[in-house]
């Protein structure tokens, strides 16, 4: 299995506990609490994609893909 199909069955089995929490809620006010458990998740993961996707000079830079829309 590759990693990024491994990444999305892992987002999809965490979607399915996260919606079974929301369920689960015994009120409003801890559903609440569930629901910004789970935006605060989603943003923390979100902002580990970006970094994870970055350029990080002098490691990586954008020349190779500017080069190459340059040419088009």
């Amino acid at each position: 299995m590759t990693p990024s199909l491994q990444l999305v069955l892992s987002w999809r089995e965490r979607a399915w506990h996260n919606a079974a929490r929301l369920v689960m809620a015994s009120s409003p006010g801890e559903r609440q609490l569930v629901a910004a458990d789970i935006e605060q998740s989603a943003a923390a993961q979100g902002l580990a994609l970006n970094a994870s996707a970055a350029y990080t000079p002098p490691v990586s830079s954008t020349a190779s893909r500017d080069a190459y829309c340059a040419a088009q």
